[in-house]
Parts: structure tokens; C-alpha cells; sequence
């Protein structure tokens, strides 16, 4: 009696190869939001947040400036490329991605009720070298909400 047994197709290199960049790219980026909150920590920065999710986006961290004048809370989206990479971090942070950040930052701002505060949108850009120390640069109110008369809901 013969049997024949069904094997699993063979999966393609370059799925695998674009499977290994997905993972080494997540890897990545898990280690530059720990690099940036520890930049905020060494500057007295008090992290009130991080991937921070819902169903309208996501911010990487918030953190609150304790020595602003006024209470100012920091909505931080963190962008990381290769030091070779053609384009620099900040480039990636689209008007599209904008309004998916200002979304989650309303969200999170109506769900936690911080009192009388000042927010930003700021972009921590780290070119990381395969080899080497990464360079790390904060563009502080980056960009500004779609609404900017308060974030009326009409």
C-alpha cells in the first residue's frame, strides 16, 4: 500500500527575507522608543504614557514636562531609519499619519482628563548605524493639530 503524504508548500526566500526585515524593523523600533524614553527621563520628562492604542491610531509616548511654565504634555511619535536610508526619520511621519496621531491624542486627552495643559506634537528622528552610536534629534512641536481652533466636534 502506498501512501502519499501532503507536504506544506515550500514558502518563497524572499517571503522569508521579507519576514526577517519585518522582524528586525519591529526589533528596531521597539529599541528606539526605549532610547527615547530614556532621553525624556534624563531631561526630567514624567512619562505619562506609552503605545498608547485605540481604534483611531496610536502614540508612541507622552510625557509631561514638569519644568514648562505651563503644564505642557508631549504627544511623541518616534521614527527611526538606517543611517544610509534615503529619506531621514521625520520624512515618514505623512499628514495622514498627522491626523490618525491628533485622533489618538483626542481620544486619550477626553479618557484621561489631564488638567489645564498645553500639548504638542513632537518627533523624536534617531538614525541608527549598523555599527555605532545613534544620533537622536527632537523636533519639538513638530506639527499642529487639523483643528486649530481647539479641536471643535462639530
Amino acid at each position: 500500500m502506498t501512501c502519499f503524504h501532503s507536504h506544506p508548500p515550500i514558502q518563497e526566500p524572499t517571503h522569508q527575507r521579507r519576514f526577517a526585515l519585518t522582524t528586525w524593523n519591529a526589533r528596531r523600533g521597539r529599541a528606539a522608543e526605549n532610547l527615547s524614553l530614556w532621553f525624556f527621563r534624563q531631561r526630567g520628562f514624567q512619562v505619562l504614557g506609552r503605545n498608547f492604542n485605540c481604534n483611531v491610531g496610536e502614540l508612541d509616548l507622552i510625557v509631561l514636562d514638569p519644568r514648562a511654565r505651563f503644564r505642557t504634555i508631549h504627544f511623541i511619535e518616534v521614527k527611526t531609519r538606517l543611517s544610509n536610508a534615503h529619506n531621514p526619520p521625520q520624512t515618514a511621519v505623512t499628514r495622514s499619519k498627522q491626523k490618525k496621531i491628533h485622533a489618538a491624542a483626542r481620544y486619550w486627552i477626553l479618557k484621561n482628563r489631564p488638567p489645564h495643559a498645553v500639548f504638542l506634537f513632537d518627533i523624536i528622528a534617531i538614525d541608527w548605524p549598523r555599527r555605532g552610536i545613534p544620533h537622536v534629534r527632537w523636533y519639538k512641536n513638530a506639527f499642529f493639530p487639523s483643528d486649530p481652533m481647539g479641536w471643535r466636534t462639530s
